[in-house]
């Protein structure tokens, strides 16, 4: 369905310059495996129609909510999807270990499952009880109150063509630690991938890193408020009118 449409359209708009990479790549493999007519020779045309614009995001209403330097324990959060290609196991195992390292921070866990909560997150909430400053679901109110108090972000997603919650929790105010792979390093500035992306293995190291230095962090956040602004509906909307109005 997806190729069909893709194939019919006027103009094809991807979330980011990795999603459009990943669908390149992987459209000869996917039409080859069709019995008929596959296609593959309309791959070139097809994606000739093809551009990037980012997924616009509603980032100022946290300019509403005063930033809040938590006092005591830095703050982990995560809010992402509760699904398994968002890999909940190892941020939890990264959390755990911290936790057997004696390092000092609490815990916002935002969101939920429809279907079935992933067992890492039941047993993530037994053993970091005493961590946790919000487990679950949290009303808009409660979840920029907690993006705008957060002072690290994570993510450890195998899957992601966007990053709506790390752009949220980054321009915030959270200092966000990311792999070094799909989406993030074109969402992120050159300028900082050193600090908030780490490589497979870093992942317990860079926490540690950034929940020891908060000027670094502070830095780091300020640079990415100014950048990441730039996914602001503020800033889209008039590209996304540009776009439109151009195909018709």
């Amino acid at each position: 369905v997806n190729w069909a449409s893709m194939a019919a359209a006027d103009l094809i708009l991807f979330n980011s310059d990795f999603h459009r990479a990943v669908v390149t790549k992987e459209l000869p493999r996917f039409l080859r495996q069709f019995p008929d007519e596959t296609h593959v020779h309309l791959i070139d045309e097809v994606l000739r129609k093809a551009a990037v614009l980012p997924v616009g995001v509603d980032l100022a209403r946290f300019e509403s909510v005063e930033r809040s330097n938590s006092t005591g324990s830095p703050i982990i959060l995560w809010n992402q999807r509760w699904e398994h290609d968002k890999d909940p196991a190892a941020f939890f195992r990264a959390m755990f270990g911290l936790v057997d390292d004696g390092v000092d921070f609490r815990l916002a866990v935002c969101g939920e499952n429809f279907r079935q909560v992933p067992e890492e997150f039941a047993e993530a909430e037994k053993r970091l009880s005493d961590r946790l400053v919000h487990f679950g679901f949290a009303t808009e109110e409660d979840y920029v109150r907690l993006l705008r108090t957060a002072d690290v972000v994570a993510s450890t997603a195998l899957h992601e063509f966007f990053g709506i919650a790390i752009v949220e929790a980054a321009y915030a105010g959270a200092f966000p630690v990311l792999p070094d792979r799909l989406s993030y390093p074109e969402i992120m500035p050159e300028t900082v991938h050193d600090l908030v992306l780490y490589q497979e293995g870093e992942l317990q190291e860079r926490f540690r890193w950034a929940l020891a230095h908060p000027a670094e962090r502070r830095s780091v956040k300020a640079e990415l408020k100014e950048s990441l602004g730039r996914f602001d509906w503020s800033a889209l909307a008039p590209k996304y009118d540009a776009v439109l109005s151009g195909l018709l």
